[in-house]
């Protein structure tokens, strides 16, 4: 064992032994990521909180101070067009909380009712979908003022509401001015996963055609095109990052890209290779055992490995975008792969339509069928593009 091997094994071992702590700080150090943009929110928060404070308890001296920073940080970590939502959301559960508790200390006396009342209007008011996901604060808002004998005091509601929306404008523009989340990395992140967990699945589907596929395999199979058809696709991811693009100030920037179009076609096709995906499985799982002695058979055998291993690169580099959001994949790459596997498709229906009639046939059939309708998902980016 070299000195080299026992300094990298060394080095791993420490790595390891890392508390989490400083994993995170060093992820956090190291690259765009979601450990960075956590560190960033982190630091947002403490500002807007101390600002808020400063604001409401040192220059402007409202009654309840607490409540200015409270709202600040709750503002932090969303969009910047989410965040004028938000802030609005909370004066509002805010207004109509103090206008409930106010109503129901005049029309109820002060007795054990009140605060059933209380809660149980404000817990139906707060199910209003516009104030979702702060409507819970309508009930407690009233619960609060009720419980402390201020729901009827006149300086104490306003000052909650002008505390409440101070702290939430601050927020706003803490989150719009310093370093405003733009989420299109994360979604370029999310379709180069996408693409290299279904190009893994078609290369070890490869391989099963060739070696054969036992049970087990075929489950672990099937279970990965559960997964990546129950997690985030590549579709939602690049919503989110075009939310992420509203009112963005940000989004001028020649550096973060200013659309999330570009990815478009490329989104749409990744998500929708998974039926075919899930098909390419099934018909594989289907072909073990049927295939037919002979060199005819063999060859057809490795023609449609070589077919599945041509469509892996293809959604592979469809996937890679580079880290520079805006650009695009290598248009010349993908289509190099593209027309490859069409060729070896082709070679392979030329050598099925070939052959006598013999009992892998409908397996055979199922795995062209299926990989022709991948191709065209897979080609309909590139056709987009060649179509402008």
């Amino acid at each position: 064992m070299g000195v080299g091997h026992l300094a990298r094994a060394a080095t791993a071992a420490v790595r390891q032994s890392l508390p989490a702590p400083v994993q995170f700080c060093r992820a956090a150090m190291g690259a765009r990521g979601p450990q960075r943009q956590l560190l960033i929110d982190a630091g947002k928060g403490a500002l807007a909180a101390t600002l808020a404070w400063l604001l409401a308890d040192d220059v402007l001296h409202t009654k309840l101070p607490w409540l200015a920073p409270y709202a600040a940080v709750f503002i932090i970590g969303t969009t910047v067009h989410q965040s004028v939502r938000s802030a609005a959301r909370q004066v509002a559960v805010v207004i109509i909380g103090v206008l409930l508790a106010a109503g129901v200390g005049v029309l109820i006396p002060p007795t054990l009712a009140d605060v059933p009342v209380a809660v149980v209007l404000g817990t139906l008011i707060g199910r209003w979908r516009v104030l979702q996901p702060d409507g819970s604060w309508v009930a407690l808002t009233a619960l609060l003022l009720l419980t402390y004998g201020s729901a009827t005091r006149e300086y104490t509601d306003v000052s909650r509401v002008y505390a409440v929306a101070l702290g939430a404008a601050i927020g706003v523009a803490v989150n719009a001015v310093i370093f405003p989340p733009i989420r299109l990395h994360g979604a370029v992140s999310t379709m180069a996963a996408r693409g290299e967990d279904i190009a893994d699945l078609l290369t070890e589907a490869a391989e099963g055609l060739v070696d054969g596929a036992d049970s087990e395999r075929i489950d672990g199979w099937r279970h990965r095109v559960w997964q990546l058809q129950h997690a985030q696709g590549a579709e939602d991811a690049l919503a989110e990052a075009r939310e992420s693009l509203r009112a963005n100030p940000r989004r001028l920037s020649p550096h973060t890209g200013i659309s999330t179009a570009p990815y478009e076609a490329a989104a749409t096709a990744l998500d929708g290779i998974l039926p075919q995906l899930s098909s390419i499985v099934t018909a594989v799982a289907q072909q073990d055992g049927q295939w037919s002695d002979g060199d005819t058979a063999r060859d057809l055998r490795d023609q449609l490995a070589a077919l599945l291993r041509a469509l892996s690169e293809a959604v592979r580099i469809l996937g890679q975008y580079p880290t520079t959001p805006g650009d695009g994949p290598d248009s010349d790459a993908g289509r190099d792969a593209l027309h490859r596997a069409t060729e070896l498709h082709q070679q392979a229906k030329r050598l099925c339509e070939a052959r006598p009639p013999s009992t892998d046939a409908t397996a055979v059939s199922a795995v062209l069928m299926t990989t022709q309708r991948t191709l065209d998902v897979v080609g309909r980016p590139q056709r987009a593009t060649d179509a402008d």
